[in-house]
């Protein structure tokens, strides 16, 4: 079941369902979370009823802050709603397959003092859940000074209280590709969204994968989350209306279409072949947006190489300039992210 959680700070957009249904294909999507969607009612069902999935379930925000969607392709994976809580949903995937598992998408609350209820909702959640079970999304929190580069010292007893509410659910966090850091503003970074399980989900799934992908419009990554190897069949093929537009097109058809030929023939011919003309000539939209997100993701990876950089090169000088002391500035803390 591959996945996107992905804090994307505002699903009002222009062209947001036509970027989410993007995603959906590139990286074969069947189960999408959104964070902090920021509409509600009419506005978040017309924005909802764009996707291309037919499961839906919603937390909406309180204003602008917080709200959980939950989406899913019933034909590929089936989930039972277990509850919606103040700060995060579980879910029960696939709970005819060998008891199946479950899954809990969370948006903890920025203020310390909210997020306890969220603590105390995934205390009560383990008590009931027996088996494999997984939490991810943004849990406004880091676990260790690795986690953050920039800004103030990192809140070490928050970080603490954090280690010991997942060592209380035997939750473990299972790592991640692409960049090291989940949200940023200015020089300020920090792994904030991430994906914790159980041992008995560990096991279950031995491959599972966390990668860190930069998206558009927000200042979070997403989550790409998958369950197994890529042992993904052949794509079916599929005819793209911006084909009609080139000049060529009808002559390609025509130089691989024979009267002789029977029907089926001619169409298999035709596939084959416009298959690679579009590779080659027409250019794979596809991949071309593939390459730009793995350009997107290098970006990414490259100013992370200079924060750290700079921030050392900063540094330096501020002792210099401070005769050996530690300089200590003041810096905004992160807002409600």
């Amino acid at each position: 079941m591959d996945s996107l959680i992905w804090n994307c700070r505002g699903a009002g957009k222009r062209n947001f369902a036509s970027l989410i249904n993007d995603y959906t294909r590139i990286y074969n999507l069947k189960f999408l979370a959104i964070l902090e969607p920021r509409i509600s009612g009419n506005r978040a069902d017309a924005v909802l009823n764009k996707f291309n999935f037919d499961g839906v379930v919603k937390l909406d925000p309180i204003g602008f802050s917080g709200g959980i969607w939950c989406c899913w392709n019933s034909a590929a994976v089936s989930i039972t709603v277990v509850a919606v809580k103040s700060q995060c949903i579980h879910l029960h995937i696939n709970p005819k397959v060998q008891g199946g598992w479950f899954l809990t998408i969370v948006y903890a609350n920025p203020q310390e003092r909210m997020r306890q209820i969220l603590w105390e909702e995934l205390t009560t959640a383990s008590n009931l859940f027996q088996g494999a079970w997984c939490v991810t999304g943004d849990f406004n929190s880091i676990l260790f000074d690795i986690e953050k580069t920039g800004g103030a010292p990192m809140n070490r007893a928050s970080a603490t209280r954090f280690q010991n509410y997942l060592n209380t659910y035997s939750l473990e966090d299972i790592g991640a590709k692409g960049t090291p850091f989940t949200w940023q503003r200015g020089t300020l970074r920090e792994r904030l969204d991430k994906l914790v399980a159980n041992s008995s989900w560990r096991n279950r799934f031995p491959e599972a994968s966390v990668t860190n992908i930069p998206l558009p419009f927000s200042d979070h990554c997403g989550l790409w989350v998958r369950m197994s190897l890529d042992l993904r069949k052949p794509k079916p093929f599929k005819f793209l209306v911006s084909w009609l537009e080139h000049p060529n097109f009808l002559q390609q058809v025509g130089n691989h279409w024979q009267e002789s030929e029977t029907w089926s023939n001619n169409v298999d011919k035709c596939t084959e072949h416009l298959k690679q003309w579009n590779k080659t000539v027409f250019g794979n939209i596809f991949s071309n947006k593939k390459r730009i997100l793995a350009r997107l993701d290098g970006i990414e990876k490259q100013l992370t190489l200079i924060y750290k950089k700079s921030g050392r090169v900063f540094g330096k000088i501020m002792m210099t300039f401070s005769g050996g002391k530690r300089f200590i500035g003041h810096s905004k803390q992160k807002p409600s992210g």
